[in-house]
């Protein structure tokens, strides 16, 4: 009697798919061990450094045996205790040290399932996606959420923003101006956002505004030496224009 191949065939696959299946399930078990009350990280795997380009190739080759070791601890640590984020900051700028940038994507956005309530792996986020993967709505909509949270303490955060809109996403060059008064609002005393928004109007050929925020910042901070000679070349400019 000939053997039945097609249900031997049949059998083979059933197999197959059960032990599959079976390979998932305990994934997933395993994953909830790990994370606990929060969702499994799906994104690139924490160890992979990346495929590498020509910059990474031109590594030392103890950097990249270094680096690559510590995002191999990493994973273990972050294993150990995946509520803590910083480990997850970590992990994503070394992903980025490897030009890895979809890696570091990943890791930074789960690091907001973490704790959204922090502001630095948006931060991060809007800087990747503007620079490094240039998707510019959701370079904005990171560094809008970095302002929301830290808007009062951090005056990088609307430099920052201004800079994107300013060099990036020039359909928003109107917003420059509001970002920066907006930062000037909420960290009133901080003379960088006043040196920038003076940078600004010097640009815009708005001399005396210029002078006015150059002032004003040097009040703030009267150690600005190089603001303080550029305040005199402005006022110089402007007289010889009288």
């Amino acid at each position: 009697m000939k053997p039945d191949y097609k249900k031997i065939f049949l059998v083979i696959v059933g197999i197959a798919v059960t032990a599959l299946i079976s390979a998932y399930a305990v994934t997933q078990i395993r994953l909830k061990l790990i994370f606990g009350d929060l969702p499994p990280y799906r994104g690139e795997r924490l160890e992979y450094i990346g495929p590498g380009d020509e910059f990474t190739k031109t590594l030392p080759k103890a950097a990249v045996e270094k680096r690559t070791q510590e995002l191999a601890g990493l994973k273990k640590q972050i294993y150990a205790n995946p509520k803590d984020y910083n480990l997850w900051i970590q992990a994503g700028i070394l992903k980025k040290f490897f030009n890895n940038y979809e890696g570091a994507r990943d890791v930074w956005e789960y690091a907001i399932v973490v704790d959204p309530k922090i502001s630095l792996a948006y931060f991060n986020l809007g800087n990747l996606y503007e620079y490094y993967l240039k998707d510019f709505a959701k370079a904005e909509a990171n560094y809008l959420k970095a302002v929301e949270i830290e808007g009062r303490v951090a005056a990088q955060y609307h430099i920052a923003l201004a800079d994107f809109y300013d060099i990036s996403y020039v359909e928003k060059k109107n917003e420059v101006e509001k970002v920066l008064l907006n930062g000037i609002n909420l960290i009133p005393h901080d003379a960088s956002l006043k040196v920038r928004l003076s940078a600004y109007y010097e640009k815009q050929g708005d001399v005396p505004k210029a002078i006015q925020y150059l002032k004003v910042a040097i009040i703030d901070d009267p150690s600005l030496i190089e603001v303080q000679k550029k305040l005199q070349n402005l006022e110089s400019s402007a007289s010889r224009r009288k």
